[in-house]
């Protein structure tokens, strides 16, 4: 954030002598309380869309103009970037420029109007998540499960948590001291998009996978309390790791959690395998065609699709449209109306059982040795 704040002073020595000084640090203050506010992974894309504007335009946030953003959209359009690209930059920059209009200096807005008002491009944010079909997970998930390392369990208790609980790639990173069991039923609750804290039902299947993962790496669910997945470097053991960088199991914090891109860079290892595959079945690319159709497939797999696949499994299984909405967290929909529909709290997950029939995983599950071994 160095970077950014030192650009802002920089373009501020433009202002007037009589108010520099005062705007210069209710800028920096409102940079950096917009920031705070965002997740990690949102406020790193801030970041970046603010510093290109300051860059490409040479101009200050408070005397910016819609200018500006026509010139700051026309150097990226030059770089080659896409239109979802361009889109997600001019909605950071709108976003904060809106916080600036809130009241700052002495109770007064930094500025009183929000410059980005050029036509942005149509961009369908779930354009590329709804190709993630059933078939592909399923030979993905089959790929994972011929894997019974430690990297195959925790990919498989990824997997299952994305597409029975809709979560985001960052709302994955859970802590073992935040799942438990309330009347025979297991619940987890993480930090959700917009720093708020969710509580969901957590599926049996994902919960015995999540513990099939914890105990090939030497934790215990019941003592343990850290980070559920877990980074691991040059092949070492996630129990070695948390030894050697955390002292004790039981200190591992927020520090040991997965990144975003490693999340999805485990989706991909497992994905690739399928791909290809599948690909040398139905396609006459051998070597290094085949390689090249797998790299475009892959380009097409992300978290978010899987995201769409538990939204479609939901409305397949017999969900309702505000039930959706409830699983997947969304705050906000097309329309105003379901928008302001009442979310529950915490809703008794009715239909897991359905889903996992779907995916084909009642003979894997052993939920019958699961409970016995519960009595």
């Amino acid at each position: 954030m160095g970077n950014l704040v030192a650009a802002v002073v920089v373009n501020t020595n433009a202002l007037p002598v009589t108010s520099d000084l005062l705007k210069e640090q209710a800028l920096k203050i409102a940079l950096n309380s917009f920031l705070d506010s965002k997740t990690e992974r949102t406020r790193a894309n801030y970041k970046s869309s603010l510093k290109q504007f300051l860059e490409h335009t040479g101009s200050n946030f408070i005397d910016a103009t819609i200018d500006n953003v026509v010139l700051f959209t026309q150097r990226l359009k030059e770089q080659g970037a896409s239109d979802a690209t361009i889109n997600a930059r001019l909605a950071a920059l709108s976003s904060f420029f809106e916080y600036l209009k809130l009241p700052h200096l002495g109770g007064q807005p930094l500025i009183n109007h929000n410059p980005v008002q050029i036509k942005r491009p149509k961009v369908s944010m779930y354009g590329r998540a709804r190709r993630f079909d059933l078939e592909l997970f399923k030979m993905i998930l089959g790929e994972i499960y011929k894997d019974q390392s430690e990297a195959g369990k925790r990919a498989k208790a990824l997997l299952l948590l994305f597409v029975f609980c809709g979560n985001r790639n960052a709302e994955s990173k859970i802590l073992l001291a935040d799942i438990w069991e309330e009347a025979g039923e297991y619940f987890f609750k993480f930090k959700a998009k917009g720093n708020g804290t969710r509580t969901k039902n957590l599926p049996l299947p994902v919960y015995i996978a999540i513990k099939e993962y914890v105990e090939i790496t030497g934790r215990n669910m019941e003592v343990d309390k850290g980070a559920v997945f877990l980074q691991t470097t040059r092949g070492l053991k996630a129990k070695s790791y948390l030894d050697q960088y955390y002292g004790r199991r039981d200190l591992a914090d927020n520090s040991g959690f997965l990144s975003s891109q490693s999340v999805l860079g485990i989706v991909k290892k497992y994905a690739k395998k399928a791909l290809r595959k599948k690909l040398s079945r139905h396609t006459k690319s051998r070597g290094k065609k085949l390689t090249q159709v797998v790299v475009d497939k892959l380009k097409l797999v992300s978290i978010h699709g899987l995201r769409a696949l538990s939204a479609r499994l939901r409305l397949d299984a017999g969900c309702t449209l505000p039930q959706i909405r409830a699983h997947l967290g969304h705050s906000s929909l097309a329309t105003t109306e379901i928008y302001l529909q009442t979310v529950v709290d915490i809703q008794k997950d009715k239909h897991w059982q359905a889903v996992e029939e779907m995916l084909g995983l009642g003979q894997k599950t052993d939920l019958t040795s699961h409970l016995k071994q519960k009595q």
